[in-house]
């Protein structure tokens, strides 16, 4: 083997890693919000909204806020899974 090629295999390691640790974080990120019990609070540049002020509110029934904070949970879980699956396409192509 010349160094060209341990070069290349180096290379292709080394973003095979960052790839691998990308997919650990967002999948580490899902069970989180999983796990998570109906508290979000949103931050913007000018405002910080705490849409479920009172956990038990949100443990009785649907309202406003379950359906904001389930729906937001539902929308991140999604993408990130999305994004988990590229990442793993792309990590096959290496």
């Amino acid at each position: 083997m010349d160094i060209k090629t341990l070069e290349y295999l180096e290379e292709r390691s080394s973003k095979g890693r960052s790839i691998v640790k990308q997919i650990e974080k967002l999948t580490n990120q899902i069970e989180g919000v999983k796990k998570a019990r109906g508290v979000m609070d949103i931050y913007t540049p000018t405002l910080n909204i705490r849409p479920n002020k009172n956990i038990d509110t949100v443990l009785l029934g649907n309202n406003y806020e379950t359906e904001l904070v389930a729906s937001i949970y539902n929308t991140f879980i999604n993408v990130t899974n999305a994004e988990i699956e590229r990442l793993k396409k792309e990590l096959a192509e290496l």
